[in-house]
């Protein structure tokens, strides 16, 4: 799939909430198996790397293209939710 189509994929779904807005921890990474990407919503062949990880705040399961997990990574920094205090700075 074409980035610019993937990143605008994910970019919709963490802004609709269906994919978590928080850190993934517990990652890893395997090859494929046909499973379907959480971002871009293609299967992930056996030539591809999946990542798994867990979303901290939910402890939502994720799948994602080696790919599609650099850009969820990044978008979602980028629709972060604000800290407690509302992202001030100390004065």
């Amino acid at each position: 799939m074409d980035e610019d189509v993937a990143r605008q994929l994910i970019h919709q779904k963490l802004h609709e909430g269906r994919l978590p807005r928080s850190r993934a921890v517990d990652i890893w990474v395997a090859p494929g198996d046909g499973q379907v990407c959480d971002g871009c919503g293609t299967a992930i062949a056996r030539k591809q790397q999946i990542v798994w990880g867990i979303a901290t705040r939910d402890r939502t399961s994720l799948q994602f293209h080696e790919d599609c997990f650099q850009i969820w990574d990044a978008e979602r920094l980028v629709l972060a939710p604000r800290e407690p205090d509302g992202g001030k700075s100390p004065a």
